[in-house]
């Protein structure tokens, strides 16, 4: 009989837990962000959950040994007994810092990020010594011992500063070989030349030159000459004067022809005006902005020889094409 009430005592208690073990209740899931290991563990523990580190990582802000996030976040309903698995700070992790000068920005920018560092502020700099877009500095500076996460400010090439402008000398006149050799002193390369017969200038002298006398240039600039090859046919030799000392008197030659432009832009959205000269020093663009719709523009354009036209273009329409007028 006391074998039997036993049984049946027993029967009784295994009746009771199953739904317990089965049934579990749900709980809330408390935040333990930010709390230290051992008292994030007890207070899940006191809520019938169960603390798992999932991962120990470094971290700028969460002090060591302190919890950086969980999961299931705080606030859900769980079984009692789920696992909540969090991830515990290291502290910040100190390194030295990589270098990245002598690469391009797209390089350094990327090296940056894979290391583990934010990237801060850009700035731009001239560096005639250094190709436009390779990093020049950085801060903090290399081999500096710094926390992953630190910010990283770049100074990025530029390239050559930008060059000075200035008027171009009046080389008519003079001998095309001399004007070369000042070309090279300025900077400025040659661009295209062409001879013609003239009765004005000598053989060898410059007759026209583009751009323009006066006109403001910078080094690198192409400039384009007309130099004369002389006389059609053999004339006879100018007499000197009776003073050997009085030089010649040279009469410019005009061939520039001069034009005044009227454009009407047709109402509506804003259109880019553009007009082309095409002479003797071939096709160039000597004007081009954008302009409101219904609005008027006028221009003053040049172009040298007998054939020499001008093209307008609105909207990148081509508008007018014609001679300049006699």
């Amino acid at each position: 009989l006391v074998i039997l009430l036993v049984l049946v005592g027993i029967g009784v208690g295994v009746v009771r837990l199953i739904p317990r073990v089965l049934f579990l209740d749900d709980v809330r899931v408390p935040d333990v962000v930010g709390l230290f290991e051992l008292e994030a563990g007890r207070v899940l523990r006191d809520a019938d959950l169960v603390l798992k580190v999932e991962q120990s990582l470094f971290d700028n802000e969460v002090p060591a040994g302190h919890i950086i996030s969980q999961d299931p976040l705080p606030g859900r309903m769980v079984k009692q007994k789920r696992e909540i698995l969090v991830r515990v700070s290291l502290g910040p992790e100190e390194v030295e810092m990589p270098s990245v000068i002598g690469l391009t920005s797209r390089e350094g920018k990327l090296g940056l990020t894979q290391a583990g560092f934010v990237l801060g502020d850009e700035e731009e700099a001239y560096d005639p010594e250094v190709s436009p877009g390779i990093v020049l500095e950085q801060w903090p500076k290399p081999g500096e011992i710094v926390m992953k996460g630190t910010a990283v400010n770049l100074v990025v090439s530029k390239g050559q500063e930008a060059p000075l402008s200035f008027a171009l000398p009046d080389f008519r006149g003079q001998d095309f070989e001399l004007v070369k050799a000042q070309l090279r002193e300025l900077g400025l390369p040659l661009g295209n030349s062409w001879p013609e017969y003239s009765t004005i200038y000598r053989q060898g002298q410059v007759v026209e030159q583009n751009p323009s006398p006066g006109t403001q240039v910078q080094a690198g600039w192409s400039i384009d000459f007309v130099y004369s090859q002389g006389l059609t046919s053999p004339t006879p030799e100018p007499q000197i004067p009776a003073d050997p000392l009085e030089e010649p008197r040279w009469i410019h030659e005009n061939l520039w022809k001069t034009q005044d432009v009227t454009i009407d832009v047709q109402p509506g959205p804003d259109q880019e005006v553009v007009i082309l000269v095409i002479d003797d020093f071939g096709a160039r663009e000597v004007y081009r902005e954008t302009h409101k719709g219904g609005s008027r523009v006028v221009r003053t354009v040049q172009g040298r020889g007998q054939d020499a036209r001008f093209q307008v273009y609105i909207g990148g329409r081509q508008f007018f094409d014609g001679l300049f007028p006699e």
